[in-house]
């Protein structure tokens, strides 16, 4: 499978974590997985440096790195993350189908 592929496979889901919350995942293929992997994933794929994703998804480089390095991020930034990698592979598909 290809990195492109890969990222063909990640969603974000609400996972519930009890009655009364709910928290927004990556997974792969039925699996979680940490952001870390998808944003490392996102920049290997699509050949970016941190700062390269960063700039494209409009967050500091340094709140980037901090994923890299495993910090989770908020809610709202998996949200962007997930905006911005359904929008680049629907670009990547029309450009091929062009």
């Amino acid at each position: 499978m290809t990195d492109l592929e890969d990222l063909k496979s990640v969603s974000l889901v609400f996972k519930e974590v009890d009655e009364e919350r709910d928290i927004l995942v990556f997974e792969k293929d039925g699996e979680e997985v940490a952001t870390r992997d998808v944003v490392s994933l996102i920049c290997d794929t699509f050949n970016m440096t941190t700062k390269e994703f960063a700039e494209s998804i409009k967050i500091s480089v340094r709140t980037v790195e901090g994923w890299r390095a495993g910090k989770p991020p908020a809610s709202l930034a998996k949200m962007r993350i997930n905006r911005w990698l359904g929008l680049e592979l629907a670009k990547r598909k029309a450009s091929r189908n062009a």
